[in-house]
């Protein structure tokens, strides 16, 4: 399972909601996808450890809100880790 967290600050935004509906649509490989709100403003390497502190995928993956995932994005990045272990 892939694990996606996204830090965010603003859990509202359209660039969000974007990027939600293009991982959903482009990601039919297991998946959990975990929105943490930076509501501290740590940061996002900060926001991310929360994320990996509570992901359950063998793969983490941090996006921003910004990323629009294509079509065979994970397959293809699955593939490149699994050749290069």
């Amino acid at each position: 399972m892939i694990s996606i967290i996204i830090p965010t600050v603003a859990p509202q935004s359209d660039m969000l909601r974007y990027c939600l509906s293009d991982i959903e649509a482009h990601t039919p490989e297991p998946h959990e996808v975990l929105v943490i709100e930076d509501v501290q403003r740590q940061g996002f390497a900060t926001t991310v450890n929360w994320g990996l502190a509570i992901g359950r995928g063998q793969v983490i993956v941090p996006l921003t809100a910004a990323t629009l995932p294509a079509q065979g994005w994970a397959s293809t990045m699955l593939l490149v880790l699994a050749a290069n272990p």
